[in-house]
């Protein structure tokens, strides 16, 4: 019940504003997979909830950055999406859903990747939320973390491009690039 309590009301928000936080590439992708439920005869409200599902399963995530760092939760949800398109954690996450299995040890691989990034994403967006004192803006703090962390973040994009060069990928890219992702959360753990 206090389980319930603390995040149905984080859900409630993200379910209302979801497309204020989202950024204009995520939300046009969103209407498409509503536009092609629709198509298929399903009703728009039903339509909306499935193709937000996804997103949605962020609040869970969200409350806890919003309790952590003490932070509203539409500051925290525009900040976690926001931050996810800028760097790509989004698309990284669309490849590890995207990366055939070929057995039980793969599937298993694939699930941890999955849950390796939410949690690293969870990690960056409380470290850039961490920069923000009184009166925050979220395209302002992150584009001054994106800064800060400017030679970190080059290892990352570097590997991201090598991702995006080559159709096919072996589960062992995979956990070197939530290495190097785990070694900026590091570093900005020493900046506290």
């Amino acid at each position: 019940e206090q389980v319930v309590a603390f995040y149905k009301p984080v859900f409630d928000e993200l379910k209302a504003n979801i497309r204020s936080y989202l950024v204009a590439d995520e939300l046009a992708g969103i209407e498409e997979d509503i536009a092609a439920l629709e198509k298929e005869a399903v009703p728009h409200e039903v339509a909306n909830l499935v193709a937000n599902m996804s997103t949605l399963f962020s609040a869970l995530d969200i409350a806890q950055i919003a309790q952590l760092e003490s932070k509203s939760v539409s500051l925290v949800a525009e900040t976690y999406f926001k931050l996810g398109a800028r760097i790509d954690l989004h698309w990284f996450l669309e490849q590890i859903g995207g990366q055939p299995v070929a057995n039980h040890w793969q599937a298993l691989a694939r699930a941890a990747f999955r849950e390796e990034l939410d949690w690293q994403q969870r990690a960056l967006t409380s470290a850039v939320l961490r920069s923000c004192t009184d009166s925050c803006e979220s395209d302002a703090i992150i584009e001054q973390w994106v800064e800060l962390n400017q030679g970190l973040l080059e290892r990352w994009f570097h590997m991201l491009a090598d991702f995006k060069t080559s159709q096919t990928h072996e589960f062992a890219k995979f956990s070197v690039a939530l290495r190097e992702l785990n070694l900026l959360i590091l570093h900005c753990e020493g900046q506290k």
